[in-house]
């Protein structure tokens, strides 16, 4: 099942989604992202950011350039895979919100990997 986050603005500011997680260490970590892939024939470049607990945002594109192995895989798999790396400053309870910054995120799986 996937979900759909609009495209954030000055008038939708709360569109997101939000997680919460418990974490038994601190330190650095990946938040990895796949969503379901646009039509080859569609040439956009969107983003999304991710923002753990109180953090800076951090802003993610999931654009390929054309017919390059990174693409030719979103392609088969029909899903763009991106990841970026964050850091949690004490175990505990977490936060996660993503928002999408250019168009509709469709959003099919997330994963923390430590």
């Amino acid at each position: 099942m996937s979900i759909v986050l609009p495209k954030s603005s000055e008038d939708n500011k709360n569109k997101h989604d939000f997680y919460e997680f418990y974490s038994v260490s601190k330190g650095q970590f990946n938040f990895i992202c796949r969503k379901h892939s646009y039509p080859p024939a569609i040439r956009k470049k969107p983003k999304y950011a991710v923002i753990i607990d109180n953090q800076s945002p951090v802003i993610v594109s999931t654009y390929a350039e054309f017919h390059t192995k990174k693409w030719n895989l979103n392609v088969l798999r029909n899903q763009s895979l991106t990841s970026s790396q964050h850091i949690i400053e004490k175990p505990g309870k977490h936060a996660i919100r993503i928002y999408a910054l250019d168009e509709d995120l469709y959003l099919d799986q997330i994963m923390i990997a430590i």
